[in-house]
């Protein structure tokens, strides 16, 4: 038929695709570029069961656990239960969350609010699910909320720490960067890490972050970091719930730039489901993945008016289409 596609490949040169006529897109008739035609065949392609490609390769480098496949730098002695096998499964579970938004068209805002999750039995166990036996994975219920969503992911919480304790910092700077697409600057130099003489009375990472807060050349940069990453300081350096820390309570309140407390993750994901700045970010990393190359000023713009055109509840194969 002079159609070629990759279902003759995968089928020993026979096509099968009768309900894909040849001159939609195997011709010089020009139809793809009809907008409609273009919408309809970039639908189509993402029914494909090739496009769960978007959660390994693409969700994997947007949310960071893709090269967790190769994050040795928690410290084993201390946290003697995470193991080669509890990575895999961590960073199989955020996988297949993305997989099913894709899959079954869902909102992406429930890539922060998604009230199940993907589970086997070492993942259930680390996360106090119980009843869930052997390797394979399920999909569950998420009956605490606290585990909602991407936030929820031990993926998340062990690769933005530190082999021994968590950090708030990077956790906040990864939900800037990652979430929201608005990544502080780098430090300035010699003002990206404690100064032990100023901060070693101190007992609380709390404490210490607020004298480096108080620093003029440090401030603008955490004052927005420090309350995102402090709201998930109840998950510990491999992502378990703990309400206390070397017998002192958890604190995990903030105060945004504008003001506003949250405390603890749950609401910390509602702010981040306000507005538009989760959706215009999801829409510039796919870009950035589908194009090749970061957007420049004109695709900026475009990009903004893209977001504000999306349904109020968008899918991502609203934003794919919306960027093809």
């Amino acid at each position: 038929c002079n159609y070629h596609c990759w279902h003759c490949c995968s089928s020993g040169g026979r096509c099968r695709t009768p309900v894909v006529k040849v001159d939609v897109v195997g011709s010089n008739a020009g139809r793809l570029r009809q907008p409609d035609v273009l919408r309809a065949q970039t639908r189509r392609m993402l029914q494909d069961h090739r496009v769960r490609g978007l959660a390994t390769e693409f969700a994997g480098n947007w949310l960071d656990f893709r090269r967790f496949e190769q994050h040795n730098s928690v410290d084993r002695e201390r946290f003697s239960s995470f193991t080669d096998e509890l990575r895999d499964a961590m960073r199989r579970g955020s996988e297949l969350l993305f997989d099913s938004i894709v899959k079954d068209e869902r909102a992406v805002l429930d890539l922060l609010h998604a009230d199940y999750t993907f589970v086997n039995e070492r993942l259930a166990a680390h996360y106090g699910i119980e009843g869930i036996t052997g390797d394979h994975f399920r999909r569950v219920p998420v009956l605490d909320d606290r585990r909602r969503g991407v936030l929820g992911h031990a993926s998340i919480h062990t690769i933005t720490s530190h082999p021994t304790h968590t950090s708030p910092v990077r956790r906040g700077k990864w939900i800037l960067d990652q979430l929201l697409d608005d990544p502080p600057p780098p430090p300035p130099p010699g003002n990206d890490a404690f100064r032990e003489e100023e901060v070693g009375h101190l007992k609380t990472l709390r404490e210490k972050l607020a004298v480096h807060r108080a620093k003029p050349e440090c401030a603008s940069c955490h004052d927005r970091m420090d309350p995102l990453g402090l709201a998930l300081e109840n998950f510990d350096p491999i992502g378990r719930w703990r309400d206390e820390e070397g017998g002192a309570a958890i604190d995990a309140t903030g105060a945004l730039p504008d003001g506003r407390a949250i405390d603890g993750p749950t609401e910390l994901r509602e702010v981040l489901g306000e507005g538009r700045a989760f959706v215009r970010c999801l829409l510039t990393k796919l870009f950035l993945y589908g194009i090749g190359r970061e957007p420049d000023p004109g695709d900026r713009v475009a990009l903004d008016t893209l977001s504000r055109e999306l349904p109020r509840e968008p899918t991502v194969a609203d934003l794919v289409v919306a960027i093809v």
